[in-house]
């Protein structure tokens, strides 16, 4: 009968310890992210804004899963299509299926482009815009 008393107390203190190690605020990035009160949100290029030059930004429809990449002023398409997000990486799909962009999402505010396994970002002309690289920040436009 003993033995049952101490083993109650144990179990209880085993509980409270782990539900203590346990950290309920640690922020889920992805989950932060995927978050849809937000609607339509804009990420602009974190850079130097030059005038008379569009600075590239990514538009995400957080309801319907769909995104659009501005980037280039003199191109005659535009970059759209559906997205998903699988281990806090942003997979953006051409509606076409033949191009892929992949984002790190850093926070729910930020995103960096993983050049590695995405399609080519092109200018129409190198001297009219700035280049989306690897590694280029986009942050939400508040």
């Amino acid at each position: 009968m003993k033995k049952k008393l101490y083993i109650v107390p144990l179990l209880i203190l085993a509980g409270v310890f782990l539900m203590g190690c346990s950290n309920p605020r640690k922020a889920d990035t992805e989950l932060e992210f995927t978050d849809k009160s937000g609607g339509v949100q804009s990420y602009v290029m974190d850079v130097h804004k030059q005038d008379d030059i569009l600075v590239p930004r990514i538009e995400l429809d957080k309801n319907k899963g769909t995104f659009f990449i501005e980037h280039d002023i003199l191109a005659s398409t535009v970059i759209g299509g559906t997205y998903k997000i699988k281990k806090n990486i942003l997979l953006a799909e051409t509606e076409d299926k033949k191009s892929v962009y992949q984002f790190k999402i850093i926070d729910g505010k930020s995103l960096k482009f993983i050049q590695d396994n995405s399609s080519e970002i092109k200018l129409t002309d190198k001297t009219v815009g700035i280049p989306i690289t690897d590694g280029s920040i986009f942050k939400l436009e508040e």
